[in-house]
């Protein structure tokens, strides 16, 4: 059956059937680690026909179109959420949206001493060391994001858990639209820092890894291109290991990165870093 989906920055998340609980605590379908959102602060209701909204007591509200909403809310489909800093919109029932990726759930333990939550297949608890003996099933989509790292950090969890457990499509479409809204935020004029960029060039590294796509390898220059920025050494390093391999068609994206940031002054480790960059070019494929 064709499920409601909540659309958030780029990606768009399958509501699955009951109670969806959104707030900051482990246990929430939809988790949000934002300092304005309470532990459980918003309940949708998702029925076949419709889905309604309820704020659960939370500090700071819940607004529908931008207008603060007491008791129940029915939803419409184009309506949109505020929770903390983030907005979801409501979405049909059906495929998606072009230029989204989607996830649904993966499936999940929580540890009965610590109550992380872990892939299914890993044994003990990575966090507390205690055998998964009565582990309870549960699904938990890990939606991350904070008023400072923005779009960086959505969904990045899911994804991770994804990759580690060897779902590289599934990954692919819960990482790769993570790493598109950051591309077109950067278009747009917005400017992370290095703290935030590093885990993003790192990750589409690995996808480029697992799945020998050029434009992941193209991500990384043109994202490096935009900002101007001299990429991380690690990156350089991933680069020319993954390159050699993958012989990727990435040519005219490697020239004009050295183009653009060649071109301003910088500190004698960054141009040799960008030596190293250039002498990437001889792993495209010509």
């Amino acid at each position: 059956m064709p499920r409601f989906r909540l659309k958030f920055h780029s990606t768009e998340i399958d509501l699955p059937p009951g109670e969806v609980i959104i707030g900051r605590a482990l246990e929430c379908f939809i988790r949000l680690d934002d300092a304005m959102v309470s532990r459980r602060h918003a309940k949708l209701e998702v029925g076949r026909n419709e889905v309604v909204l309820a704020d659960l007591g939370s500090r700071n509200g819940v607004t529908v179109n931008g207008q603060k909403v007491k008791g129940s809310f029915a939803l419409k489909v184009g309506d949109k959420i505020g929770i903390g800093h983030e907005e979801f919109t409501v979405l049909a029932p059906g495929a998606a949206a072009a230029g989204s990726s989607s996830t649904g759930n993966l499936e999940l333990n929580l540890c009965p001493q610590c109550g992380h939550a872990i892939p299914t297949g890993i044994n003990p608890c990575p966090k507390c060391g205690r055998p998964l003996t009565g582990a309870r099933p549960t699904t938990i989509t890990d939606v991350k994001a904070t008023a400072s790292q923005g779009a960086i950090a959505v969904l990045t969890a899911v994804g991770d858990k994804a990759l580690a457990m060897g779902r590289v499509d599934e990954a692919e479409r819960i990482l790769g639209g993570s790493l598109r809204d950051i591309q077109a935020r950067i278009a747009r004029g917005h400017r992370p820092d290095a703290s935030q960029m590093e885990p993003a060039m790192q990750r589409a590294l690995r996808l480029a890894r697992e799945t020998g796509k050029d434009h992941w390898f193209r991500w990384v220059f043109e994202v490096g291109t935009a900002l101007g920025m001299v990429l991380p050494g690690q990156a350089i390093d991933e680069l020319h290991m993954l390159m050699f391999q993958h012989r990727p068609d990435v040519g005219p994206a490697v020239d004009a990165y050295c183009a653009k940031v060649t071109a301003a002054p910088h500190d004698e480790d960054g141009q040799f870093q960008l030596k190293r960059v250039a002498a990437l070019r001889r792993f495209c494929k010509e």
